[in-house]
């Protein structure tokens, strides 16, 4: 039985939804942190700038109040929780889910299960309680035919190569696009605490209090995106490189083959688990965008080893998984 056919068996379907069951969570969690770091010490700064405005509250009719220094304390507060409980579990969540996916992906293409890297295999009853949750809420539909193979005719090793490079066609451009995003939005955030702060006439002291309290939170968490989606994009791309390697190589032992796509795999792993999550409306918003491309290139692909194929003499006969 090819990938094709396999990959709709309950166990890989009921795995597949344990994953994004995972990474969901993983993600509700980083939107905890948004709506600490950006949301909340947004609102207090800007809150804090009104409240501290004679022009504000001559029109409001109450007498200006500075609360800059409360916008600091809440703003180290953040900064803790994020540090001591927000990262700890958006990463276990990330990493359950990076070990469910990578086992799927290694029992589906036959390759062995790297211990040292990945470590123990994932909690049956973990895998139950995500998967079995998710599958009844949404059915099988979603996580059918994950993998856009159109036939058998490929020898494994081949059909192994589409399967990983459809995990990174559409990713670093998805990440790129992220980073643009937000990058923006911070930009655009702290401008406008400034441009109040001189508009409003607000003293030095409580002008840089309350800027620097807004900065810190979102500094903190606009760097994390960045420097995470940057990482992930140059992961991508090496993996990218190793992928048209393992692809344009002369090659054709099947063991071979094998042998690359186990060190594709061991580097798609660690991409998954130490990868920003992106958060879910913004994933599909953007994904939807790029589903085509991610289409096409498995199409092209596939056509391009098929052709290689044919044109190899004394091709190896295609193992039986």
């Amino acid at each position: 039985m090819g990938i094709r056919t396999k990959q709709n068996d309950h166990y890989f379907l009921v795995r597949l939804a344990a994953a994004r069951r995972l990474y969901t969570l993983a993600k509700k969690g980083q939107n905890f942190y948004l709506m600490l770091n950006v949301v909340l010490v947004s609102v207090m700064a800007f809150l804090s700038i009104a409240l501290n405005s004679a022009m504000v509250g001559k029109y409001f009719g109450f007498k200006p109040i500075d609360i800059s220094n409360l916008v600091a304390v809440v703003s180290v507060i953040v900064l803790t929780l994020d540090k001591i409980l927000v990262a700890g579990v958006i990463e276990k969540n990330k990493e359950d889910a990076a070990k469910i996916q990578d086992q799927v992906d290694r029992k589906l293409f036959g390759l062995a299960l790297n211990t040292p890297l990945v470590g123990s295999a994932p909690n049956s009853a973990l895998v139950a309680k995500h998967g079995e949750w998710l599958l009844k809420r949404e059915g099988t539909a979603p996580f059918e035919n994950w993998y856009a193979l159109r036939d058998d005719k490929l020898i494994h090793p081949y059909q192994v190569l589409i399967c990983q490079n459809a995990c990174l066609s559409w990713d670093a451009n998805l990440r790129s696009k992220v980073n643009t995003i937000f990058l923006i939005l911070g930009f655009v955030i702290f401008g406008a605490a400034l441009g109040l702060s001189i508009y409003m006439n607000l003293s030095t002291l409580s002008a840089l209090t309350n800027l620097v309290a807004l900065a810190g939170p979102v500094a903190d968490f606009g760097y994390a995106v960045y420097s995470g989606n940057k990482k992930a994009i140059e992961d991508t791309q090496r993996l990218m490189d190793h992928l048209t390697d393992a692809i344009e190589s002369p090659v054709n032992s099947e063991e071979e083959l094998l042998k690359m796509c186990q060190m594709v795999q061991d580097q798609l792993y660690i991409k998954r688990r130490d990868s920003w999550p992106i958060p879910d409306k913004l994933y599909q918003w953007l994904r939807n965008q790029d589903e085509s491309v991610m289409v096409d290139s498995a199409i092209d692909l596939e056509t391009q080893l098929l052709a290689k194929q044919a044109a190899t003499t004394g091709a190896p006969t295609p193992i039986t998984l």
